[in-house]
Formats: C-alpha cells, sequence, structure tokens
C-alpha cells in the first residue's frame, strides 16, 4: 500500500503565510493611523466648542456691562473652562456713532501666539464712553 502524501497535504506555503501577514500588517498600519487622526480631529473640535463658548460669553458680559452703564473690561482675562486655562483678549477695533466693534480673540494654552477662535460683535455705548 503506497500512500501519496502530495495529495493529502493540505496547507498553507510558508510564503503565502508571509504575505497573508504583510497585508494584515498594512490594514492594521491604517486602521491604527485613522484612528489616531479621529481622536486628535475631536480633541480639536472640543477645545474650539468650548473657545466659542467662551468668546460668546466674554462679549455677552462686556455687553451687560454696556446696558448697565459700567466701563467695559476691555484687555486679558483668564478663565478655567473644560478643566484647562484659557486666555481671552477683548479689543476695540472700530468705533462709529455710538456703536463699539469688539474682537474677542481666545487662546489655548493661555500663552498660544495665535487664537484658537475670534469673534467680532457690537457693543451700544454713550457718547461719552466711545471718545475714551
Amino acid at each position: 500500500m503506497h500512500l501519496n502524501l502530495a495529495r493529502t497535504k493540505a496547507g498553507f506555503t510558508l510564503m503565502e503565510v508571509l504575505v497573508a501577514l504583510v497585508i494584515l500588517a498594512f490594514v492594521s498600519l491604517v486602521l491604527v493611523q485613522v484612528t489616531s487622526q479621529s481622536t486628535s480631529q475631536a480633541d480639536y473640535l472640543k477645545r474650539k466648542m468650548v473657545a466659542v463658548w467662551i468668546a460668546q460669553d466674554r462679549l455677552t458680559y462686556l455687553k451687560l456691562q454696556s446696558i448697565s452703564g459700567q466701563e467695559l473690561e476691555l484687555g486679558d482675562q483668564e478663565v478655567e473652562q473644560a478643566n484647562l486655562s484659557w486666555s481671552s483678549e477683548a479689543l476695540v477695533t472700530q468705533t462709529a456713532n455710538g456703536v463699539v466693534t469688539i474682537e474677542v480673540a481666545v487662546f489655548q494654552p493661555p500663552e498660544a501666539d495665535t487664537s484658537l477662535y475670534r469673534l467680532k460683535g457690537f457693543v451700544a455705548v454713550s457718547t461719552e464712553d466711545a471718545g475714551k
């Protein structure tokens, strides 16, 4: 009785296994990169949204100061929001006919050179305050 071992042998060659492992490694690498990019993008969007809230809060506060007749608190302001330190800067960019254009820039981290978000808004002031 003679057995034919060539026919009963059913398996993968070493080369086929290596090619499959290389393909699997490339797919895994792409998945890791995509996951990393989406995580960093989600973190950026979270920080950007918090910066929008901070700028809107600061502009609303300045409008309330104007309505109540108080002097506007312009310049730098440090805030703590979402367990992070932020800096906002409010500047008068234009004045005309009792309306002041204010630009609020939000920085994170506070010592950053470029702002994460900028918001322009308008505040009505009395004519005496507009000349200051």
